[in-house]
């Protein structure tokens, strides 16, 4: 607390209870009771040499500890934003120049130098489209001091007005239109992108206020808006009287002593490990190539390694769980065989952990989702299609087959005799596909016709084993030909310099009947990844006179779901959906962000009532 200024302080605590505020010699000098919130507001003049507390219920709680080095904040909002700054004439700061700003998502939105003679400094904020903001005040001494800081919103009140239109009643599977409409205070549209939400009311009651799209940062705020709802929002510049936001060190700002950025996080993904000789514990060439491929994203990407260090840069964003296959090559052979690739662990450390707690009451969600879930067991066999393709009918080479338009050469095993060893299989049936074997060496080789001539790549082509990449050639001779169900080769150059040096020798696809895709030896040039997660598409159900679905129990707790939904150039935008069988109150939420920066939110209900005609 400043002395010699008349301090409003800003009390949180259980709700109405009465508290009592003494200074040091035990004299009486405020009493204040808390709202139905938990929060109340006094003024306090703290004079030198004094101390505080407050008592409630036989307890004692102390106020801040006063200060003659602070500077007095006062926020008046009315048509306008201002900021009232007071320098007691007993502080130590009343002849010195002092620096105030004002911060709002990143800019300089106020600077203004405080004389040392003046006790009173009024400072105008400008809001343009920033009202409902977090703003941060700032006022240091001339050698980088912080003496002052503080939270605030200029303007609390959305200036922003959301026009949403449902039906009040429809009937179950009754198809809904619905519309939103955003426009500012002066009527004009307003570009926006939002978030269309539908939900059954039982089960999700209740709604998010818009202001937790901006209070989130202040963790406190945001959980006492949660809490009690609009109530909060009426006090909201004094209850921030009592946070701080701590983004910005000031003191390695202005001392220049900013620590140079240690962050394990970068700009794009990348692949870091060693390539070591297992026998001679020594690193390959520096000229030595490390090719990797992600096996569900269909993409590859090279680079070289230095001292047996080799970092891969993914420069394409790649999505969800997959599997990096990484092969070597030194002069334009594979050298697989004399090399050991090893990742290390994570750079990243999140050791968080999630803290659960069991609790002794029913779950409204829990119990729906197993009714909803017996129900649909029981209609299940009107939900069997026929048509349906199984994923065990797809083979597992399809994806990256479908990359190349096909294979141009196929081999349906099973109509051949089954022929003893892979060798075999090879000379006899597979199209330009030749074995030989040097002493305990095996390898394979695959040809193409040019110009009338026959020409053959190198040793070891790319296989495909079970939609698994490898270029062991040992593992691919020891399969049986008995669990072989296809074959097929890519021998074209054209199609092949899609891989570039990964399928520079050719591309074989086997599809086994055991699909078999964990073996061991495959595992050393194999290394598991994590890729972004794709954005999630909008979900709505349709519903036809021939759909299958007709006929099963549509017990959906979720009727619409539109994460990414944009107005158009009249500030407009409309969905279509359906009702579900379950009968009650769907909740409509629409909630967004302007292009400017600023949130706005919405809702409404529709009773889904019996249907006792259905079509």
């Amino acid at each position: 607390m400043v002395e010699g200024y008349n301090n409003r302080i800003a009390l949180v605590g259980p709700p109405a209870v009465e508290y009592v505020v003494r200074e040091t010699s035990g004299a009486e000098v405020a009493r204040v009771t808390t709202d139905s919130t938990g929060f109340a507001i006094f003024m306090l003049s703290a004079k030198s040499g004094q101390s505080y507390s407050a008592e409630a219920g036989g307890k004692t709680f102390a106020l801040p500890a006063n200060t003659n080095t602070g500077v007095g904040v006062r926020l008046e909002v009315t048509s306008q934003c201002d900021l009232v700054l007071t320098i007691p004439r007993e502080s130590s700061l009343s002849k010195k120049d002092l620096f105030a700003v004002v911060l709002n998502r990143g800019a300089m939105v106020v600077r203004q130098r405080i004389k040392g003679n003046d006790e009173e400094t009024r400072l105008n904020v400008p809001y343009p489209n920033r009202g409902e903001s977090f703003h941060q005040l700032f006022v240091f001494t001339a050698d980088g001091q912080v003496v002052a800081e503080r939270v605030f919103i200029p303007n609390p009140v959305s200036t922003l007005q959301v026009k949403l239109q449902v039906p009040a009643e429809v009937k179950q599977r009754d198809k809904i239109s619905s519309s939103w409409e955003l426009v500012d205070a002066s009527g004009n549209p307003v570009e926006a992108t939002a978030s269309v939400t539908v939900v059954n009311d039982g089960l999700f009651p209740g709604s998010s206020l818009l202001r937790n799209l901006t209070w989130t940062d202040l963790p406190a705020l945001s959980e006492r808006a949660e809490r009690f709802g609009t109530a909060v929002e009426s006090n909201v510049n004094d209850f921030l009287i009592t946070q701080k936001w701590q983004r910005i060190n000031w003191e390695n700002v202005l001392k220049e002593k900013s620590p140079a950025g240690n962050y394990a996080f970068q700009s794009e993904a990348k692949l870091k490990g060693m390539v070591i000789s297992p026998t001679k514990g020594t690193p390959p060439p520096d000229s030595t190539v490390i090719i990797s491929y992600l096996h569900g994203n269909n993409v590859g990407f090279e680079a070289y390694t230095r001292n047996g260090q080799f970092e891969v840069p993914f420069v394409f964003d790649f999505w969800g769980d997959d599997k990096v296959f990484c092969t070597l090559q030194s002069r334009g052979r594979n050298v697989d065989r004399s090399y050991n690739i090893t990742i290390p662990k994570d750079t990243i450390s999140i050791t968080a952990r999630w803290e659960t707690t069991e609790l002794n009451k029913p779950s409204v969600y829990g119990d729906y989702a197993l009714s909803k879930e017996l129900v649909t067991k029981s209609y299940a066999f009107f939900g069997t299609n026929q048509q349906q393709v199984s994923l065990r009918d797809k083979s597992p080479n399809a994806p990256i087959e479908e990359e190349f338009n096909g294979a141009d050469q196929s081999v349906n095993v099973a109509d051949y005799v089954v022929f003893p060893k892979m060798e075999d299989l090879l000379r006899e049936i597979v199209p330009f596909a030749g074995y030989r074997k040097r002493g305990t060496e095996e390898s394979v080789r695959i040809s193409y016709r040019w110009e009338g001539q026959t020409r053959t790549y190198r040793d070891d082509p790319l296989y495909v084993i079970d939609g698994i990449l490898t270029k062991n050639t040992t593992y691919f001779c020891a399969l049986k030909p008995e669990d072989i169900v296809t074959i097929k080769v890519i021998n074209n150059p054209n199609k092949l310099a899609q891989l570039s040096r990964l399928g520079e020798n050719g591309v074989i696809f086997v599809e086994t009947r055991k699909r078999d895709r964990t073996s061991r030896e495959l595992e050393p040039t194999l290394f598991p990844v994590i890729g972004l997660s794709k954005q999630a598409l909008p979900f709505v159900v349709q519903y036809n006179e021939n759909s299958l679905g007709r006929r099963l129990p549509d017990l959906r707790s979720t009727l619409l779901w539109n994460p990414m939904e944009r107005n158009d150039i009249n500030g407009r935008a409309s969905d279509v959906f359906f009702a579900s069988d379950d009968v009650g109150t769907v909740r409509v939420l629409v909630r967004g962000i302007t292009t400017d920066g600023r949130p706005f939110y919405t809702e409404a209900t529709v009773k889904v009532a019996f249907n006792a005609s259905p079509k």
